[in-house]
């Protein structure tokens, strides 16, 4: 089997990850970021099988090997489980700052909007407040015709347990993916815990969702597929 001519290089292999956890809103979830990089290097079918002799995927290999060196710079963290974070260093702090300062806090239905908005930019069809059972905040589908493939409820000091069921509902009657997109802080760490083992329904906070519509209206539309896997 030919050898992975297209893989880049260690230092650049480091830099793409740190890109693409940028383009993520600074945590992504190591599959995607793998899944990312695949895409940006233009993998062929054999590179992307090609095996290390201990069994390994071999990009996927590297690109661990270079997280790890990344974690050992303390560059990136691994918050928990399957997730990669960039560090917080005084810098990108300061920034981060600066940004949630520049950002005025929006309304649930201004957020709703910007959701609908990403879905049509991605090419889907995008409805607000549908459903046959639940009046869902925001659905993605390929046409008029599909069944969801995205179901998004934002709770902003809502019933977090109404959202959850409606999501858990969505994705039992079309095997779509939920997002739960949350305001409050203490509702996003409730959220996690309740959704641990809930893998096609996720939490995200809506700062985040705001970065991702800012990204996606730059052009990043790549980056932001990968993310939400559409």
């Amino acid at each position: 089997m030919a050898k992975l001519r297209n893989l880049p290089s260690e230092g650049q292999i480091q830099a793409d990850i740190i890109q693409t956890l940028r383009d993520g809103g600074g945590e992504v979830p190591r599959t995607e970021v793998i899944n990312a990089l695949a895409k940006k290097w233009r993998l062929t079918p054999n590179e992307l099988s090609y095996c290390t002799p201990g069994g390994y995927v071999y990009y996927q290999h590297r690109i661990d090997g270079a997280a790890h060196k990344l974690r050992s710079a303390r560059k990136i963290t691994t918050p928990e489980r399957g997730i990669w974070q960039l560090a917080s260093t005084p810098i990108v702090t300061e920034l981060a700052k600066e940004k949630e300062e520049e950002t005025p806090r929006l309304t649930h239905d201004e957020l709703v909007q910007k959701v609908k908005e990403m879905g049509e930019r991605l090419g889907k069809i995008a409805e607000v407040k549908w459903g046959p059972k639940f009046e869902h905040d925001c659905v993605w589908k390929d046409n008029a015709f599909a069944s969801p493939r995205l179901v998004i409820e934002v709770c902003d000091k809502g019933n977090l347990y109404k959202d959850f069921t409606s999501l858990e509902w969505a994705v039992t009657t079309w095997g779509a993916k939920g997002i739960l997109v949350i305001f409050d802080d203490s509702d996003f760490h409730k959220a996690k815990e309740m959704l641990v083992q809930k893998s096609q329904i996720y939490p995200l906070k809506a700062e985040d969702m705001i970065k991702f519509h800012s990204l996606l209206q730059a052009g990043n539309t790549q980056a932001i597929k990968s993310i939400f896997t559409v």
